[in-house]
């Protein structure tokens, strides 16, 4: 008889270990508090394998964050960051967590140098080629050009433009503006550099259309002053205003007198699901893969 109660215990056991769940393993999104669109839109999938959530990077401590969850390293796949704030510390802290796990790590937007990236076989980055990007708004720019949709308002065969930039540029942005002002030179559009302007001494739009007063038109390389150009009264002749946004196309994208080159966020997304993929199907995270890479570093197009 105790022998039969032993075996039934036994058994109960073995069902009841049986029947409990298996952890469901979601992928962990963070993103920057300051990228409200890509925010929006990745918060769009939330569900049970797939969780997004707004991050502080510029003051938060990344490594306390993915700590203070003592069972967090059980329940996630992938770490995709979204940011362009991340210091070298974070981005080895986080690299040093999904190593620890062995899950991928995928860094968005964020300057991650290749050392950095090297350190893990799993971590990668996505940005945006600003270099190509720039090339390809000159050349929309040359066509615009041509079709007098940039107007020669004083008709003296010259295009005089403003540059409105943030004191210190981030590199990538440094390249578009450096890359811009050599395509113009290169494809022959007859522009002239007139001035530079810090885009703190911008504060309105009134500000903003005194300088295309001075000029026949802008080049906008700053997200501090964006909201301005939304309340920006055009003159209705012919773009005025050339802007490059890092993130997201704003509502002023379809607008006439704008000619904005930006990133498709949704992209950034496309590429991350295709190395998570990978790693899902246990394959190499590179394989078959639809976007141009260099090393570990994946690059994004740009949309004008």
């Amino acid at each position: 008889m105790r022998r039969l109660i032993s075996v039934i215990f036994i058994l109960m056991l073995v069902f009841t270990g049986c029947g409990k769940e298996d952890i469901v393993k979601y992928d962990l999104v963070l993103y920057d508090d300051n990228l409200s669109g890509i925010g929006e839109y990745l918060n769009s999938f939330e569900n049970e394998s797939f969780s997004a959530e707004e991050f502080d990077f510029d003051t938060a401590n990344i490594a306390d964050y993915l700590s203070s969850d003592k069972e967090l390293s059980d329940k996630i796949n992938s770490i995709s960051l979204y940011s362009d704030a991340l210091s070298d510390d974070a981005a080895n802290s986080v690299i040093d967590f999904a190593d620890e796990i062995d899950i991928p790590v995928i860094f968005s937007i964020a300057d991650v140098s290749e050392d950095i990236l090297g350190s893990y076989d799993k971590a990668f980055s996505i940005k945006t080629d600003y270099i190509h990007a720039a090339e390809i708004t000159a050349e929309k720019m040359t066509d615009l050009w041509k079709e007098n949709t940039i107007i020669d308002s004083d008709e003296n065969l010259i295009f005089k433009f403003a540059v409105v930039k943030d004191e210190e540029l981030s590199e990538d942005m440094q390249n578009f503006h450096d890359t811009l002002i050599d395509c113009i030179e290169l494809y022959g559009i007859p522009m002239q550099l007139s001035e530079t302007v810090c885009a703190e001494d911008i504060s309105s739009a009134e500000e903003l259309e005194e300088l295309k007063d001075e000029n026949e038109g802008i080049i906008v390389i700053s997200e501090e002053i964006l909201s301005h150009i939304e309340e920006y009264s055009p003159e209705n002749d012919g773009v005025e205003i050339i802007v490059v946004t890092g993130d997201v196309e704003k509502e002023f994208s379809s607008d006439s007198y704008v000619l904005n080159c930006f990133t498709d966020y949704t992209v950034y997304k496309a590429a991350a699901d295709e190395l998570i993929d990978n790693y899902n199907n246990r394959e190499y995270l590179l394989s078959d893969f639809s976007f141009p890479y260099i090393d570990k570093t994946i690059y994004i197009p740009a949309t004008v």
